[in-house]
């Protein structure tokens, strides 16, 4: 058997498993700070949406970071979520994701987002998070406090994209490595020149 016959024959299946490609998305909404029904003004939100590829629908990601937000918002509690701290690691008694945790990425650019936690639990005070692109809904409130932010905007910012392997690139890309290694290692190299 020829060996480069093998080696053409394994580059379409090479190609034919191409990469995901993992999205980083900045968010931000401003809108109306306020204690129940007073206003306080004004106040932002700012935030990072981790692990989404790229041309999919109705996905979760993998992080969802709060980035900044009022302090008035978090007082008087000190556990809120850091800037560090993946909002989607809440789990258990007192979290509720209530199924809304549906993101879609095309071309780059997040197009639907419908996301929404309610947590109260032990590690950190009450609060409510919510993104509806649809329902042009956004906020986030201390629900022990009533202290909130809520807009009917949100800006929605591509920041990087990176190479996923998909298991199917890999297996394909491992299988083909070690069929051409155990035909070389058999000798099937093709007709070897013999010198005078």
């Amino acid at each position: 058997m020829n060996f480069k016959l093998l080696l053409l024959a394994a580059v379409p299946l090479l190609l034919a498993s191409a990469p995901a490609y993992a999205e980083t998305i900045d968010f931000s909404f401003t809108g109306e700070l306020s204690i129940g029904t007073v206003d306080l003004g004004t106040g932002t939100v700012t935030g990072q949406i981790v692990g989404l590829a790229d041309n999919q629908a109705n996905q979760t990601p993998t992080a969802i970071y709060l980035t900044s937000y009022p302090a008035r918002v978090s007082e008087p509690f000190t556990n809120w979520p850091s800037p560090t701290f993946n909002i989607l690691s809440y789990s258990g008694v007192g979290t509720d994701i209530g199924g809304a945790n549906s993101f879609t990425v095309m071309g780059g650019n997040l197009t639907a987002v419908k996301f929404s936690i309610s947590v109260n639990t032990q590690e950190v005070s009450e609060f409510n998070f919510d993104l509806y692109k649809a329902g042009n809904n956004y906020g986030i409130e201390n629900t022990v406090t009533d202290v909130g932010v809520s807009a009917d905007t949100a800006t929605f910012t591509p920041v990087s994209t990176s190479p996923v392997p998909e298991p199917s690139t890999l297996a394909v890309l491992i299988a083909s490595l070690a069929g051409l290694s155990i035909i070389r290692s058999l000798g099937f190299a093709g007709p070897r020149k013999v010198l005078p």
